[in-house]
């Protein structure tokens, strides 16, 4: 049950950053916005603040941002679970009645916010845990069909060796022991 409550926020997030990304870019090229959807299907909830409805619905696999003249208003009657069935009056802050590259930004923003989002987590992750270092030295299997010439040696090594030191440097950890290898003078180690 968890694990399901747990994918439902995670695409909540989601997709509020996806349409969010709609709603800002409608936002900043002037176009009527009557609402902003987090769910399909009828209202759960939701408030009105100037002339956007924001709602909550039924079934949390998705979301949308519904546009005034967009063309689509009898499909999203239905989507919304139904409408007062008057017509509506075309005006200039219309969808249709904007030009192409508004048009085109309001419909790219929300993979673009998906996008910078993803870049931000990522980011942030690296930013915070960074690279994980194994912290032992210990050696697992050595595959000799593997190893390039001139290093026969290895082949004696035996699995659950453990590196301790390189020439006079001790080693705790495969970085360590790479910055060993790299840095060793040639010769035996």
């Amino acid at each position: 049950m968890s694990t399901f409550l747990a994918t439902i926020v995670v695409l909540g997030v989601l997709i509020f950053i996806h349409e969010l990304g709609h709603f800002l870019a409608g936002k900043a090229v002037d176009v009527e916005i009557q609402r902003f959807s987090i769910g399909f299907g009828p209202k759960l909830f939701g408030f009105k603040y100037g002339e956007t409805e924001y709602v909550f619905s039924a079934i949390p696999l998705g979301g949308y941002v519904k546009f005034g003249g967009m063309g689509e208003d009898e499909m999203l009657e239905k989507l919304e679970g139904g409408g007062d069935g008057s017509p509506r009056t075309p005006g200039p802050r219309d969808f249709d009645a904007k030009p192409i590259w508004a048009r085109a930004l309001i419909l790219s923003a929300g993979v673009i916010f998906n996008m910078l989002f993803a870049f931000g987590a990522y980011t942030y992750v690296i930013a915070e845990w960074g690279v994980p270092e194994l912290s032992t030295t210990r050696i697992g299997i050595v595959h000799d069909e593997f190893l390039p010439p001139g290093t026969e040696s290895l082949i004696g090594i035996s699995s659950g060796s453990r590196f301790v030191r390189i020439g006079e440097t001790e080693v705790g950890s495969w970085g360590d022991v790479e910055r060993g290898l790299f840095e060793a003078p040639s010769g035996p180690i």
